[in-house]
């Protein structure tokens, strides 16, 4: 009787989503940014980290990917949408962030521990 691989799981992808939001919330901490909020809810949707250093306030999307793939931009225009409707929403109830500067970030980590970052879907920088 030859042995099948199970399908990922969506309790494998979902324990596979928070270790990267980790990852990255770690990658952010030793670039000075502290966390403000992790896995913020909206009625538009969530915002996985939020992270402010002096008066830069980012907001983060994390993405797990198994393979490296940078090809393409892997956020579709509808939750690009909904990423910066939350983030606006989140602005309009937190007025005390006005001031800051916005950063709206996604991140990409591999099954290596790759990361890939792009700010304002603009790439930022790479770590190999």
């Amino acid at each position: 009787m030859a042995y099948h691989r199970p399908k990922r799981s969506y309790q494998t992808a979902e324990w596979r989503g928070r270790l990267a939001e980790i990852y990255i919330l770690v990658f952010f901490l030793f670039q000075g940014y502290w966390p403000l909020y992790r896995r913020y809810q909206t009625t538009l949707g969530e915002i996985d980290l939020i992270v402010r250093r002096g008066h830069h306030l980012a907001f983060i999307e994390v993405k797990y990917r198994r393979r490296w793939q940078v090809s393409s931009f892997p956020l579709s225009p509808r939750s690009q949408r909904r990423f910066y409707q939350a983030t606006d929403l989140f602005l309009s109830h937190h007025p005390r962030y006005h001031s800051c500067q916005i950063q709206r970030m996604l991140a990409i980590v591999s099954g290596w521990g790759r990361i890939k970052i792009w700010r304002d879907c603009g790439p930022l920088s790479v770590s190999e």
